[in-house]
């Protein structure tokens, strides 16, 4: 019980966080200058995973605003996010799942990285 909490704890701070460092910034998004990061999310028999939340967390100071707050798989398990230049640490739940910490850092010459993440059950 005190797992579930913590957890659903750090999502609500990480939310918070996001939330309050995305209304930094203009109001229409410049994707020029943003790494793409799209992800595939499965299972250990390689279903995917539709509505798992997913969202990046800037890890340390090198994390750029994020204008969303989170998104969700689509039915095949897909998720497209576009961040600033920096270093964040994917955050991927699903109920009945553990929680999965993907860290991806965004450069100016990497516009594209595509995680492949496999989610376990609990």
């Amino acid at each position: 019980m005190l797992k579930l909490k913590t957890g659903f704890a750090l999502l609500f701070f990480s939310l918070c966080f996001s939330l309050l460092v995305g209304c930094e910034g203009s109001s229409s998004p410049d994707l020029t200058d943003k790494t793409k990061v799209t992800g595939n999310v499965t299972d250990t028999t390689g279903a995917p995973i539709a509505q798992a939340l997913v969202f990046p967390e800037p890890a340390g100071e090198t994390g750029g605003p994020i204008p969303e707050i989170a998104k969700f798989t689509d039915e095949q398990g897909h998720f497209t996010w576009y961040v600033p230049v920096g270093t964040y640490n994917f955050i991927i739940q699903k109920q009945g799942f553990l929680l999965k910490r993907v860290p991806v850092t965004a450069t100016e010459s990497k516009k594209t990285v595509h995680l492949r993440i496999i989610l376990y059950r609990e």
